[in-house]
């Protein structure tokens, strides 16, 4: 055989051979499941690449949390209307309107080409605070101011008559004394002048009773003239608010019966109960005149009402063993709070809580268990399973745990979805502290 010929041989059943053993070894290795492959065959894989984030050292911080407590809007004061007197209605409040029954309150800022029509006041309608809501009729209360001021006329002409009488016995009377004395006039002359002068005086007595019992009478009767007129009165209010109308022109009336409910909506209370382990809080708020968040879903307002406490009850309700608070906020311009209307009224207490973004929360492998990635020695990473609390302006509070995590401990905040038990990081920038809130 040519030697070139063997060589070639043997060249070419070395390479069989080499390719056999390394289709063996493959075998073996893929039966048996490994991930790494013989040097020998391929190009060794490249490590993994540690993982850019973020992290934040566990510390308490001061959040505020918010009770929240559901309350009802009552007006500020409310008030009853009623004659003092008897008798029909002759006419009511006249409210100005727009065509298109839009109320008027200030005619002045009306031009003057703008239609207007009047109609009598309605329950809703907002007035001038001490005005005038409704007039009785006042012939029957004239006439006894008439007879008043004639016999109060009488009596005043009967004290001058009087008085004049009065004067005139005084003089005699001082004149039959000035006789007795020089023994002119005899004892019974002096003595009857001397009583003719004391039945004057007398006289003149009774016409000044009878004159101020007249003037007492003329006063009575105007003030029940007077009393016709109902006005709409709330100590301390700008205006008022007609919340119920039982009675209409040309109707009667008797006295002291309620014809007109009326509110101040200025300022609104609203009232809720809070449980006793939370009244040295609300105590503190009011003694510090702390303003409290009130929100109102039903107006959709973006921006909460601000309030103050202005009562705290002595004693806890029986039934509820709560303790009632009121608080107190002025309504804005056009009184959107309204009685009857549900509002929520927050109470913040301040606590310490520790706590981390949202994006430091991950699932574990198990898809069950809830945790966070903590920064060991040598920059690798070790998940561990985290109890949560409350969400505070998108972060969330956690629990430490002796051995687990504990205050100081680096936690990952950034890239932990990209982590996983064991792996390699790279910090981005120092370690922030949380900042108190």
């Amino acid at each position: 055989m040519d030697r070139r010929k063997f060589v070639s041989g043997l060249s070419f059943a070395g390479f069989i051979g080499m390719a056999v053993r390394c289709a063996v070894s493959w075998s073996v290795w893929a039966v048996v499941g490994a991930v790494l492959v013989v040097p020998a065959c391929g190009p060794a894989p490249e490590l993994p690449q540690p993982v850019a984030v973020k992290v934040k050292k566990l510390a308490a911080e001061t959040v505020r949390e918010a009770t929240r407590y559901s309350a009802t809007v009552e007006p500020r004061q409310r008030v009853s209307l009623a004659f003092k007197v008897s008798g029909t209605v002759e006419r009511l409040y006249r409210i100005t309107t727009l065509p298109d029954g839009t109320a008027v309150r200030d005619l002045k800022s009306l031009p003057s080409a703008v239609e207007t029509t009047e109609r009598d006041v309605q329950i809703g309608d907002i007035i001038p605070n001490d005005s005038v809501i409704a007039w009785l009729q006042t012939r029957d209360f004239d006439l006894q101011v008439a007879e008043a001021e004639a016999r109060l006329q009488r009596a005043t002409e009967e004290v001058k008559r009087a008085a004049s009488a009065l004067e005139i016995a005084e003089r005699d009377y001082q004149n039959r004394k000035e006789l007795f004395e020089r023994k002119v006039a005899t004892r019974k002359e002096f003595e009857d002048a001397e009583s003719a002068r004391d039945s004057a005086a007398a006289a003149r007595q009774s016409a000044i009773q009878e004159q101020m019992a007249a003037r007492a009478l003329l006063e009575q009767a105007r003030n029940r003239r007077k009393d016709c007129e109902l006005r709409a009165r709330i100590a301390g209010a700008p205006d008022v608010t007609i919340e119920t109308k039982m009675v209409e022109p040309g109707e009667p009336v008797v006295s002291l019966q309620p014809v007109f409910t009326i509110m101040d909506l200025s300022e609104v209370h609203v009232a809720f109960g809070v449980p006793d382990t939370l009244l040295s809080r609300i105590v503190e708020l009011k003694s510090g005149h702390r303003p409290l968040k009130v929100t109102a879903e039903a107006l959709e307002l973006s921006e909460a009402f601000e309030g103050r406490i202005t009562k705290v009850a002595a004693n806890a309700d029986p039934a509820t063993r709560t303790f009632l608070t009121e608080v107190t906020l002025k309504n804005p311009p056009g009184y959107p709070l309204k009685p009857g209307m549900i509002v929520s009224v927050a109470v913040e207490e301040a606590k310490e809580a520790v706590l981390l973004p949202m994006t430091a929360i991950q699932r574990a492998s198990d898809s069950q268990t809830l945790v966070v990635y903590k920064v060991m020695e040598g920059r690798l990473v070790q998940a561990e399973p985290v109890r949560l609390g409350g969400v505070y302006n998108n972060q969330v509070e956690v629990f430490p745990e002796p051995g687990r995590l504990e205050l100081g401990d680096a936690v990952v905040v950034t890239g932990a979805f990209r982590l996983r038990d064991g792996q390699e990081i790279q910090v981005l920038e120092d370690m922030p502290k949380g900042n108190p809130r």
